[in-house]
Order: C-alpha cells, then sequence, then structure tokens
C-alpha cells in the first residue's frame, strides 16, 4: 500500500495543502518521520542551508532520499553524503522541483496543438542567478547556473 505523508513547520500550510491535494497525513516533525518504519523514502525541499545535514539524516535513518537542487553548499558536505548513500546503501536522487511549472506546460500545450510545426531541434536550459556576495540563510553565494537535470546514484 503506498502512503504519503507531508511535513512543514507551519501548521496552517500543512492543512491547506494537505486539504488541496488530499493528503491526509502530516506532521511538523521531521525526526518522527526519520524515527518511524513507517515511511521508506523522503522528498526534501527544505531550504538551501539545510540540504546537506537533511540529506545524511535521512540517508542515516535508512530511507531513500530525494532532494532538491543543489545537493550541499560545500564540497566536503558533498564527499560525505555520497560516503553516506554508499554505506547506507540507500537511493540518493538530487532533483530540480521545477520543470512543470506554468511557462512548461504552456510551452507544452503550445507545442502538443502543433503550433511550432515541425521541430528539427530543440535545446533548453534553467538558469537561477544569485547576486554574487549574497547572503541567503546565513550562507555565503556565488552566481551559480544551472541546467535543470536529475541525478539518481548507480546503487
Amino acid at each position: 500500500m503506498e502512503r504519503l505523508i507531508i511535513c512543514d513547520l507551519d501548521g496552517s500550510r500543512l492543512q491547506h495543502v494537505g486539504d488541496r491535494f488530499d493528503v491526509a497525513a502530516h506532521t511538523t516533525d521531521l525526526d518522527a518521520i526519520l524515527r518511524s518504519d513507517e515511511w521508506d523514502a523522503v522528498h526534501l525541499m527544505t531550504p538551501v542551508t539545510l540540504h546537506a545535514a537533511h540529506t545524511l539524516a535521512v540517508l542515516e535513518a535508512g530511507k531513500h532520499c530525494a532532494c532538491t537542487i543543489p545537493m550541499a553548499l560545500e564540497i566536503e558536505d558533498l564527499r560525505q553524503i555520497i560516503a553516506t548513500q554508499r554505506r547506507v546503501n540507500k537511493n540518493y536522487m538530487m532533483m530540480e522541483t521545477t520543470v512543470y511549472t506554468r511557462a512548461f506546460l504552456y510551452v507544452k500545450n503550445l507545442y502538443e496543438h502543433g503550433a511550432f510545426g515541425q521541430l528539427i531541434f530543440l535545446r533548453g536550459a534553467h538558469f537561477r542567478t544569485w547576486r554574487a556576495g549574497r547572503t541567503i540563510g546565513g550562507a555565503f553565494h556565488r552566481t551559480n547556473t544551472s541546467p535543470t537535470r536529475c541525478h539518481r546514484s548507480s546503487r
């Protein structure tokens, strides 16, 4: 049986999202999810500065982990995530969660209705730029441009 639970620190947001998408199970306690044997995978959409710590916690709890980009902010955190994923033998997937945005769906609809004619070449990229030196959540960010990709470990 497949089940879904959503977790957020904001209880009113949980209620709104749960009602909108018909998800009855929700909690404000990520640690409770990690301690439970009921859940086998966690998809993290937490602030960037928490990605590494939360990813490591999910993997150490013996659960598969998907996390929005970036994987981490420091190279040592990247190494630790890779080593932990290999040691616990659980899947880790770094993923972009903005693929099915309104703009994407609009263009997809145009394509499906023949608005472009015959496509012979197509290229796309997703660019995100932070001003150099800007501080977000206590972390220093450099200018970053990253193409939209999904990654999954080979294990």
